[in-house]
């Protein structure tokens, strides 16, 4: 059988696998890779709200990525214990400071040239 778009698919994949692969390595290493998986939707979508200056709290973090309030409530554990999210209220915060590390400069860095390199391969395919 043949797959449309079969090489645009296959740096996708490979982009996302490594994405996700980086994260998991770097800030939830003690976790199986679906958990990482799930608190790294949870992590960029903190960073996202910040970003957007709609910081959010449990239940809006869990309707917004359509996951139970209970899965969403473990995943901010495990973000927690990492010390990458602080609670200020009832909002969730990220800690700035554990990002600014050099073994963070260089993992943002490696995702970047990831996609970087992604991006490059999308572009030379017909």
């Amino acid at each position: 059988m043949d797959i449309p778009q079969r090489d645009a698919r296959l740096v996708v994949a490979r982009t996302i696998t490594n994405v996700l692969g980086e994260s998991h390595r770097r800030y939830f290493p003690k976790l199986k890779l679906p958990r990482a998986v799930e608190a790294t939707t949870v992590l960029f979508a903190i960073l996202i709200a910040e970003a957007e200056g709609k910081p959010r709290n449990e239940l809006g973090l869990a309707k917004r990525l359509q996951m139970s309030r209970q899965t969403m409530g473990r995943r901010l554990k495990d973000i927690e214990a990492t010390g990458m999210i602080r609670r200020e209220g009832r909002l969730i915060r990220l800690a700035g400071t554990k990002f600014a590390t050099p073994s963070g400069d260089a993992a943002i860095r490696r995702v970047s040239q990831l996609i970087i390199d992604a991006a490059k391969a999308l572009s030379e395919i017909a």
